[in-house]
C-alpha cells in the first residue's frame, strides 16, 4: 500500500480533508476544496477501494505528499503551502514526492505546472524528479512526469452494466422506432456551444437540443461574454443563421426531471430520452484547441454507457486518444476527419455535420424540413410536443413512442445483412487482484474490467434499412407541373403519315418545352441542405457546405 502523508491536525479537521497537508486551514473551503462524502472521490478511485490503496503514513521511509486540486481557485494557494521541516528534507533527500491530484478534470499542464514553479521558487524543488501528477488531462507534456488517471472514464467500471445491457436491446432489437433522430445535451452556454446550437437549430423538432440559461450557476460577466464572443469566434454560424437568435430562446430544455440550470447530471439516470434517440451528439467541456490540453469528462462515456453512436464536438485530437486508449468510434459510417481540424470554426460547419450518412442505402438526416416536420408532429399526438420551437419549452418524454417513420420518409427496422456496429473494445473478461503498485496505472484492473464489460454491451448491433430510399436530389423536392398545351400545327387531308405527325408532335413538344422550362421555380423556398445537394449533384461549385443559402441560390438561377 501507498503511504501518504496526512494533516498533523487532521482529527481537528473534516474527515475529507485528511490529505490537504500544507492548505492553511482557513482555505479548507468551498472556494478551494470540493466536498466528497468519500475519500477515494479526491483520488480518482471507486468509493471504499481506497484503503485497498493507500495508507496513511506512521514511519514509512518513502511516501507521498498529496496536493489535490479539486477546484481551479485551489492553484491560488500554491506558493502559501506550509512545508514542515522534516518534509522538506525528505524531499530534497528523495525520500518523499509530491503527488498532485485532479483526476476529475483536465485543466491545461501550465496551470498544473504553476505548483512546482511556486515550489521551486520557494524550496528549490525539481519539476520532474519531486512532483508525480494524475490528472485527467490526457495530453502529452514532457515537462512533467504524469499518469492519465481519469475518474470519468475508471467510473464506468462500477456501473451495473447489466441494468444498461437489459434496459437498452430490446430498444436496439426492436422493431420500434425511436422518435428522435439525436441528442445533444448543452448545460453550460460556452462559446462553443452557443455556437454549436445556433448551428443545430433549425433542426430542434428532429432531435433532443437543451442549452441551460446558466444565470443561475455562472456569474453575468461570463454568460455576457459567452454571448458576445460566439459570433465573434464563429462569425459564418452567426451570419448564416441570423434569424434564430438563440439568447432569446434559452432555455432549451427536456422535461427529464433534471433542472440543468441548478444540477449537474453527471450521473445522467433519466434514461428515456436516451431510449428515444439513435445519435448522441457529445458536447466536451473543452472544444477550443490548445496545445497542452485533451480532456474526457463524463459527457463522451455516456453514450457508450447507454450504447448510442456518437459525434464528438470536442477537442481536436480527442477521436484520436480515444482510439490510443482502446475504443473504436464510426469513421466506417461517416467522415471522422473533422478530428483533425485545428480551427474551431470550420470543425463546427465541417462536413455539414448535421447530416448522418451511415451508408449509400440509408441514413439518418438530421437536417429538418419544416413543412414535413409541422405534418408529422400533427399526425402522432403521442409524440413529442410538436411546439419544441418555442421560447422555454419542453419535450414530454411521457406517453407512448410508438413511430412507424422517420421525418426524412425512411424507415428504420431490423434487417440482416445490414448491421451497423458500434464500439468493439479489446480487454480481458477477468479482474485481476487488487495490488500495491497499480493505483497510478492506467491500465489498472477498473479499466481493463470497464474495457470487457463494454465490449460484451457494446458489441450489439443496430441494424438499419431504407425502404424508401432518397435516390435523387429531386425527389426531396416540391415537384414542377409544366403545363401541357395543345398542338398549334392542323393536321388535315388523306396523305398525313404516321411520320409526319411524329416529326410534328416532336417538334411542337420540343418547342413546348424549351417554352414551358423557363417557368421559375422559388429556390428560396428550400431548404439549405436540399439546396447543397442540388449544387453539389451538378458540379456547380467545391466546398458547397461553406456556401451560404443566398449564393446556392445565385448559382442555381444562373
Amino acid at each position: 500500500m501507498i503511504p501518504l502523508y496526512a494533516r498533523p491536525d487532521h482529527k481537528h479537521c473534516h474527515p475529507t480533508h485528511k490529505y490537504f497537508p500544507g492548505f492553511p486551514p482557513t482555505k479548507l473551503n468551498g472556494l478551494y476544496c470540493l466536498k466528497h462524502n468519500d475519500l477515494g472521490f479526491y483520488f480518482g478511485l471507486d468509493p471504499g477501494t481506497f484503503n485497498c490503496y493507500f495508507k496513511e503514513r506512521t514511519n514509512e521511509e518513502y511516501y507521498y505528499f498529496p496536493m489535490i486540486l479539486s477546484l481551479s481557485h485551489a492553484e491560488e494557494i500554491c506558493s502559501d503551502i506550509e512545508l514542515e521541516e522534516h518534509v522538506i528534507a525528505d524531499v530534497k533527500a528523495k525520500k518523499c514526492k509530491f503527488l498532485v491530484l485532479s483526476t476529475m478534470e483536465g485543466w491545461d499542464w501550465p496551470f498544473f505546472e504553476k505548483i512546482p514553479n511556486a515550489l521551486h521558487e520557494k524550496y528549490g524543488f525539481d519539476h520532474n524528479e519531486d512532483f508525480v501528477f494524475a490528472t485527467g488531462n490526457a495530453k502529452d507534456y514532457w515537462r512533467l512526469t504524469k499518469v492519465y488517471h481519469n475518474w470519468w472514464e475508471l467510473n464506468l467500471s462500477i456501473q451495473n452494466f447489466l441494468h444498461f445491457k437489459n434496459m437498452m436491446l430490446p430498444v436496439i432489437n426492436g422493431t420500434t422506432l425511436r422518435p428522435k433522430k439525436f441528442i445533444f445535451l448543452n448545460r453550460r452556454p460556452s462559446i462553443e456551444r452557443v455556437a454549436a446550437v445556433t448551428y443545430m437549430y433549425e433542426c430542434r423538432k428532429d432531435g433532443i437540443m437543451t442549452l441551460a440559461k446558466g444565470d443561475k450557476m455562472w456569474g453575468a460577466s461570463y454568460i455576457e461574454s459567452s454571448w458576445r464572443e460566439a459570433p465573434i469566434n464563429y462569425p459564418s454560424i452567426f451570419e448564416e443563421f441570423s434569424d434564430v437568435n438563440l439568447q432569446e430562446r434559452v432555455p432549451l430544455k427536456v422535461n427529464d426531471g433534471v433542472d440543468a440550470e441548478i444540477e449537474n447530471p453527471v450521473d445522467d439516470t433519466s434514461h428515456e430520452k436516451f431510449q428515444d434517440s439513435y445519435i448522441h451528439i457529445v458536447a466536451e467541456t473543452f472544444q477550443a484547441s490548445h496545445p497542452n490540453r485533451l480532456f474526457f469528462s463524463e459527457k463522451i462515456f455516456k453514450p457508450m454507457k447507454y450504447m448510442q453512436p456518437f459525434i464528438l464536438l470536442g477537442e481536436p485530437g480527442a477521436l484520436a486518444k480515444l482510439h490510443e486508449l482502446g475504443y473504436q468510434t464510426f469513421g466506417d459510417y461517416w467522415d471522422e476527419s473533422y478530428d483533425d481540424i485545428e480551427d474551431d470554426e470550420e470543425q463546427d460547419g465541417s462536413g455539414d455535420n448535421r447530416r448522418i450518412l451511415l451508408n449509400s442505402d440509408s441514413r439518418i438526416n438530421v437536417s429538418s424540413d419544416s413543412e414535413d416536420d409541422e405534418s408529422d408532429s400533427d399526425s402522432d399526438s403521442n409524440d413529442y410536443a410538436s411546439e419544441y420551437d418555442s421560447e422555454n419549452s419542453l419535450i414530454d418524454l411521457s406517453g407512448e413512442n410508438d413511430i412507424s417513420t422517420l421525418n426524412m420518409g425512411s424507415e428504420l427496422h431490423a434487417s440482416e445483412g445490414t448491421s451497423v456496429k458500434i464500439i468493439e473494445i479489446s480487454g480481458d473478461d477477468t479482474k485481476e487482484e487488487v495490488g500495491d503498485d497499480s493505483s497510478f496505472d492506467s491500465d489498472d484492473d477498473g479499466t481493463t474490467l470497464l474495457k470487457s464489460l463494454v465490449t460484451e454491451l457494446i458489441e450489439q448491433t443496430i441494424e438499419l434499412e431504407s425502404n424508401h430510399h432518397i435516390t435523387d436530389v429531386d425527389d426531396e423536392l416540391e415537384s414542377i407541373e409544366l403545363p401541357v398545351e395543345t398542338l398549334h400545327t392542323e393536321l388535315a387531308g388523306d396523305d398525313v403519315s404516321i411520320e409526319s405527325i411524329t416529326s410534328l408532335v416532336e417538334e411542337e413538344e420540343e418547342e413546348e418545352l424549351i417554352k414551358n422550362i423557363e417557368v421559375p421555380f422559388d429556390y428560396s423556398k428550400v431548404s439549405v441542405k436540399a439546396l447543397r445537394d442540388i449544387v453539389s449533384s451538378k458540379n456547380l461549385a467545391n466546398n458547397v457546405s461553406k456556401l451560404k443559402k443566398q449564393e446556392l441560390i445565385n448559382l442555381l438561377s444562373v
